[in-house]
């Protein structure tokens, strides 16, 4: 999910990113064979796409849950959803609440059974620009086809990240602190308001905790929620039932990713293609910087199987200097069992040509799957879809 913030301000101006450049030099042979291409989407009617998109994985499914907008009050529409096992896509109903895109982004997460969805409601006609109503939820159970109203966030708190406990979803908000949703009961719970105050960088728009909700990343390490700040590196953690959130040692570099392997957390910065790792209790490891030539700012990255994929953020490489930013040769996946990075070529169906696409990914099982969402100059919009696997890519 850190990819967002970048790709939200491509978006907005209606241009999209491309893909990542890697040099020639990486340390193993191409993984060109892993990518197999799957059935594309084509967007119904002329609906607006969200600036801020949400991807997951159900088990079964990749849901992009609001993707379209429709109305005056840019509401959340139809959802594309892809099963891979089928190799098909379908339609979700909108939501049966009033939910916008908000200025920071939306909350959805997988509960085992549902997808629990949360963001704010329109502002109404006299709002200012940039306001936002309360928070609102939706759960969508894809056995049934059905969604679900959930409580809304009491208090106009708001959450602009959060992860899903195996219980209860856990969300942060810039100025309610932490909020604790159970779909058990359908209930909030509101923890303490704000962690303690840490130094941040001055050029940065920050909450009084220290922390720029616009570049926090957030994982789940199966005891805690843990949310770094890209700009100023800081890291904390909220464990559920706590009462007070932990400092853990800052990230030593600007990361726009942060992920959760199972056993280690993973920080990489798609600008500088480095690449750390934290295990409990530990310092930050740094590790081999992945073999890209410009920046792979946006970049999607998960961690798929048993290593770590970039692939598909914006190439910065301005040349000439009027040349904006366009997709480069694909990414590279990085194998911690001998801390190498492989090349990973483009998937099938991403537009090379500068500002036209934009892609993302979950992790599904032993692969990933990577979509893009490619805008045509007649204003129509395809989703092509892609799955790649280590065992058919090559080792890295």
């Amino acid at each position: 999910m850190s990819r967002w913030f970048v790709i939200a301000l491509v978006l907005v101006a209606v241009a999209c990113s491309g893909s990542s450049n890697v040099t020639a030099s990486s340390t193993s042979t191409s993984e060109a064979a892993g990518w197999t291409a799957m059935p594309s989407f084509v967007a119904p009617g002329p609906d607006q796409i969200a600036p801020n998109p949400v991807e997951v994985w159900t088990g079964r499914e990749l849901i992009l849950p609001g993707l379209f907008l429709h109305g005056t009050d840019r509401n959340l529409g139809p959802s594309p959803a892809f099963d891979p096992a089928t190799r098909s896509w379908r339609t979700i109903a909108a939501p049966p609440v009033s939910m916008t895109v908000p200025p920071t982004g939306r909350v959805a997460v997988w509960s085992g059974r549902e997808l629990l969805m949360f963001g704010p409601s329109p502002a109404g006609p006299n709002a200012t620009d940039g306001a936002t109503g309360p928070t609102v939820g939706a759960a969508y159970n894809p056995t049934t086809d059905t969604w679900r109203v959930l409580a809304s966030l009491p208090d106009h708190r708001r959450i602009d990240v959060g992860v899903w406990t195996g219980s209860e979803v856990l969300g942060y908000g810039e100025g309610s602190g932490v909020s604790a949703y159970n779909p058990a009961t359908d209930t909030w719970t509101a923890l303490p308001t704000e962690p303690a105050v840490l130094p941040a960088p001055q050029q940065a728009p920050v909450t009084p905790a220290g922390f720029s909700v616009e570049a926090a990343r957030v994982a789940w390490d199966g005891s805690a929620m843990v949310v770094a700040d890209q700009y100023s590196g800081h890291v904390l953690a909220f464990t559920p039932g706590g009462s007070a959130w932990t400092a853990m040692p800052d990230v030593p570099f600007s990361a726009d990713t942060l992920v959760w392997n199972g056993q280690q957390l993973v920080a990489f910065s798609g600008d500088t293609g480095s690449l750390a790792t934290l295990t409990p209790g530990g310092p930050w490891e740094q590790r081999a910087d992945g073999p890209f030539q410009h920046r792979a700012a946006g970049a999607s990255a998960v961690w798929a199987a048993d290593r770590f994929v970039v692939w598909s953020g914006l190439d910065f490489d301005y040349s000439p200097a009027s040349t904006p930013p366009r997709s480069g040769v694909g990414g590279a996946s990085w194998n911690p069992t001998g801390n190498t990075w492989t090349p990973v070529v483009p998937p099938p169906g991403t537009d090379p040509a500068p500002g036209l696409s934009t892609t993302g990914g979950v992790a599904a099982n032993d692969q990933l799957i990577s979509w893009s969402l490619n805008l045509a100059t007649d204003g129509s919009t395809t989703i092509t879809a892609a799955t790649w696997s280590p065992a058919t890519g090559g080792a890295g």
